[in-house]
C-alpha cells in the first residue's frame, strides 16, 4: 500500500515521471523480462532430449562473452539508430533465440544464445536512452527508482506465465515458441514510442563512442560494488543453509529483501532529486559496507532478513544513482554509448565477482568473505572523494 501511494503521488505532480511514453516502455520492458525468465528451463529442456549438462553449461558462456563484446557495438550503433528502432531490432534478435529454443538441436541452441547476447548488449542501453528521453530531466533519479522495479514484476509473473501455464499446455519447446510470439509484438509497440532529443550522427568506430571517459569513475565504482554484491547475490542461500536456515525461512529472507528494495529504490530515488546525488550516494555506500558487517555476523532469521535489507536496498539506489549520473553527463546523441559503458562496468563485475568469491569461500568461508567485501567498498569511498567536486557540478547544474 505504501508503494501504491508513492505512485499515485508522483503521478499527481506537475513534473510526473508518469508519461506515455515512459508507462509504455515500462510495460515493455516488464514483459520482456517476464517473458526471458523462462530461458532458466532451457536447460531441462535440452536435457530431456539427451543433450549434456556440461555441453549446455559451455554453450552458455557465449551468452555472457556476447553480452560484454557486444557493448562494444551498441555504443557506436545508438548514435546513429533512432532509439525506439533499434529497441525493435534487438526484440527480434530475443524473438529469434527463443524460436531457436524451441528446435531440440544443440546446434540451433548455440545460435540461440548468440542472438540472446547480442540482445543484452543492446537493449538496456538504448532502453535507458529512451527513458531520459521520456521523464523531466529534473525526475531521472525517480524515474529510475520506479523503471527498475519491472525487473522484480517480471521475475515474478514469469515463472508463472511459463511453467504454470505454457509448460503445462504446450511442453517446454511449444512454450518457447509462444515467448518469442510475445517478443515480436513487443517489438511493434516499440516502434510507437517517441523520442524527441535524438540527432543521428554518421557511424565511427570510435573510444568516444564506445566507452564515456566523463562517466569513468563513477562506473569504477558500481564495478567495486557489483562485485562484491555477486557475493549477496549467489551466496545468500548457502549462506543462510549454513546457518541454520531452512528451505522456507531462507525463502521468508530473500521474499522480505526483495520486496524492501523495491521500496527503498524508489525512495532513494526520489531523495537524490529532492535533496542532490551526493547527498545520497555517500550515506548509501557506508550503509552497504555496513550491512555487509552486519550480514556477517547475522546467524538468527530475525538478524538475517534485517542484514539483507540494507545491503540490496543501498545497492539499489547506488545503481540507479550512477545510472542517472552517466545519461546525465553527456549529450542525448551518446546516452547510449554512457548507458553501454555503464552496464559495461556491471556486467564485468558479475563476470569476475563470482570467481573470487569462490576461492574465498573455499579458503576462509562465507563470514570472512563478506567482512573481505568491505574494503572494496572502502575504495569505492576514495574514489568518490576523488570525483566529488564533478558531482558537485552535475548535482548543481
Amino acid at each position: 500500500m505504501k508503494l501504491w501511494r508513492i505512485i499515485k503521488v508522483e503521478a499527481q505532480k506537475k513534473t510526473s515521471i508518469f508519461s506515455k511514453n515512459f508507462v509504455l516502455l515500462y510495460f515493455i520492458m516488464m514483459m520482456t523480462r517476464t517473458f526471458m525468465v523462462s530461458d532458466k528451463g532451457i536447460s531441462v529442456a535440452l536435457e530431456s532430449v539427451g543433450i549434456s549438462a556440461a555441453l549446455i553449461g559451455s554453450l552458455s558462456t557465449i551468452f555472457g562473452l556476447l553480452a560484454v563484446l557486444g557493448r562494444i557495438f551498441s555504443g557506436p550503433a545508438s548514435t546513429v539508430v533512432r532509439p525506439n528502432r533499434m529497441l525493435a531490432f534487438s526484440m527480434l534478435l530475443d524473438a529469434g533465440a527463443f524460436f531457436c529454443y524451441s528446435i531440440p538441436n544443440v546446434y540451433v541452441y548455440a545460435v540461440g544464445r548468440i542472438l540472446e547476447g547480442l540482445t543484452y548488449a543492446f537493449q538496456g542501453p538504448v532502453s535507458m536512452m529512451i527513458l531520459a528521453d521520456a521523464v523531466p530531466h529534473e525526475r531521472y533519479n525517480t524515474a529510475i527508482g520506479v523503471f527498475t522495479t519491472r525487473s522484480y514484476v517480471g521475475s515474478t509473473l514469469g515463472p508463472i506465465l511459463f511453467f504454470s501455464f505454457l509448460v503445462k499446455y504446450f511442453g517446454y519447446f511449444g512454450g518457447y515458441r509462444w515467448i518469442a510470439l510475445g517478443l515480436l509484438v513487443m517489438a511493434g509497440l516499440s516502434l510507437t514510442l517517441k523520442v524527441k532529443e535524438f540527432t543521428p550522427q554518421k557511424l565511427k568506430f570510435s573510444v568516444r563512442n564506445m566507452i564515456a571517459p566523463e562517466c569513468i569513475t563513477p562506473l569504477l565504482i558500481m564495478l567495486c560494488l557489483s562485485v562484491t554484491f555477486t557475493t549477496i547475490d549467489i551466496f545468500t542461500t548457502s549462506y543462510c543453509a549454513s546457518r541454520g536456515m531452512s528451505d522456507d525461512e531462507i525463502s521468508i529472507i530473500l521474499a522480505v529483501s526483495s520486496i524492501a528494495t523495491i521500496v527503498i529504490g524508489i525512495v532513494g530515488s526520489m531523495l537524490a532529486d529532492k535533496f542532490s546525488m551526493r547527498k545520497v550516494l555517500l550515506p548509501c555506500i557506508i550503509i552497504y559496507a555496513l550491512g555487509l558487517v552486519f550480514f556477517a555476523k547475522s546467524d538468527t532469521l530475525l538478524l538475517l532478513t534485517l542484514a539483507s535489507i540494507p545491503v540490496n536496498g543501498a545497492y539499489t539506489v547506488v545503481g540507479n544513482i550512477i545510472s542517472a549520473l552517466t545519461v546525465q553527463q553527456v549529450e542525448p546523441e551518446r546516452r547510449g554509448v554512457a548507458a553501454g559503458t555503464f552496464s559495461l562496468a556491471y556486467d564485468v563485475g558479475f563476470m569476475i565477482g563470482p570467481a573470487i568469491a569462490g576461492f574465498l569461500v573455499t579458503k576462509i568461508g562465507y563470514s570472512s568473505m563478506f567482512l573481505w567485501c568491505v574494503a572494496p567498498c572502502v575504495l569505492c569511498l576514495c574514489l568518490l572523494a576523488l570525483y566529488w567536486k564533478k558531482l558537485t557540478a552535475v548535482d548543481n547544474h
